[in-house]
C-alpha cells in the first residue's frame, strides 16, 4: 500500500513539473533612442548630466577637449600666440574694421547725405532707420576685439556634445577626465 501511495505521489508531482508554463504575450515596446557620439577623440572635461536625468534637444551633455593627435597645427598655435601679443592699438583698429560696423556706418552716411539734400519725411525716416541699425551694431560686442580673440583661442580644440532629442539619459558610462576614442558612444537618449 505504501508503494502505491509513493508511486501516486511521484506521478502527481511529475505531472506538475512537466506541465508547460503558461504563455504570456508581451506587447511590443517601441522606444526611440539616439546615441550621442564623440566624433573626435579626446578627454572629457565636464559631464553635465547623470543617468536617468531628463534632457532637451540641444542641451549640452558634456564638454570634450581634443587631444593633440594631429588635429591641432603647430603653425596655428604660433600664429595665435603672435596675435595675442599685438598692441591694443592694433586691436582697436581691427574692431573699427568690423565689416558689419563699417557697413552700418556707410549706410548711415549715405542716408545722412540724402537727407541733407532734400530733407523729405521719407529721407528722414530712412536716416532714422540707418541710425538705429548703426547704434545696434555698436551695442553688439565686436568679434574683432582682443578679449573675443582670447576667448576663441582658449576654446580651440574643445567641443560640446549635445542631446539629439528630448528624452532621458539611459546610458552614460563615462566620467570627467576619461579619455574618449573617436566615434565613442558617450550617452544614449531615449524617449
Amino acid at each position: 500500500m505504501r508503494i502505491v501511495l509513493v508511486l501516486a505521489l511521484v506521478v502527481i508531482t511529475a505531472s506538475f513539473l512537466t506541465r508547460p508554463a503558461p504563455v504570456r504575450k508581451a506587447a511590443p515596446v517601441e522606444t526611440e533612442a539616439r546615441a550621442v557620439v564623440a566624433r573626435l577623440g579626446g578627454r572629457i572635461e565636464e559631464l553635465l548630466v547623470l543617468p536617468g536625468q531628463s534632457v532637451t534637444e540641444g542641451q549640452v551633455i558634456a564638454r570634450v577637449r581634443v587631444e593633440d593627435a594631429g588635429h591641432t597645427n603647430e603653425r596655428l598655435r604660433e600664429a595665435m600666440e603672435r596675435l595675442s601679443r599685438l598692441p591694443d592699438s592694433a586691436w582697436k583698429q581691427a574692431e573699427q574694421s568690423d565689416p558689419k560696423r563699417v557697413a552700418a556706418d556707410r549706410e548711415y552716411v549715405a542716408r545722412l547725405r540724402e537727407w541733407e539734400r532734400e530733407r523729405t519725411p521719407a529721407d528722414e525716416a530712412r536716416l532714422a532707420a540707418a541710425s538705429a541699425r548703426r547704434e545696434a551694431e555698436y551695442r553688439k560686442p565686436s568679434p574683432f576685439t582682443k578679449q573675443a580673440f582670447l576667448a576663441w583661442r582658449d576654446n580651440v580644440g574643445r567641443y560640446e556634445l549635445t542631446a539629439a532629442m528630448d528624452g532621458r539619459v539611459e546610458i552614460l558610462d563615462w566620467k570627467a577626465g576619461d579619455r574618449l576614442p573617436a566615434m565613442a558612444r558617450v550617452a544614449l537618449i531615449a524617449k
